[in-house]
């Protein structure tokens, strides 16, 4: 996906600019809403030709989502939301290598208490 918005946000996060991440998020979720539009307008036709189109756009709604999700400011809501957001773009014969990969991760990580 190469909208303006996604080449931003991706870019932000790549250079590890959060704040600049941040501001493009009410514009990921402006893509999302016209995504999913998109999605029910073909969903909603009768040729066939169109549940390709209809998946591919839900496709793209879900990781322009979890893209936005990523960027919410609680950590642990961005992590969570964004990782149901991405694996539900993923064709179903992958999912479980994402989440597999996505758990091995989390063991991973080391947890420390902040307070």
């Amino acid at each position: 996906m190469s909208r303006p918005p996604v080449v931003a946000a991706l870019r932000a996060l790549e250079d590890s600019d959060m704040s600049s991440a941040g501001r493009l998020r009410g514009d990921l979720q402006s893509l999302v809403t016209e995504l999913d539009e998109e999605y029910w307008d073909l969903s909603d036709s009768s040729r066939s030709s169109d549940d390709i189109e209809a998946g591919r756009a839900f496709a793209r709604a879900r990781a322009v989502n979890a893209l936005a999700c990523a960027l919410d400011v609680d950590p642990v809501e961005a992590a969570l939301d964004a990782i149901y957001e991405a694996q539900a773009s993923l064709p179903e014969a992958v999912v479980d290598g994402f989440l597999d990969a996505v758990k091995e991760r989390l063991r991973g990580l080391q947890v420390t208490e902040q307070g």
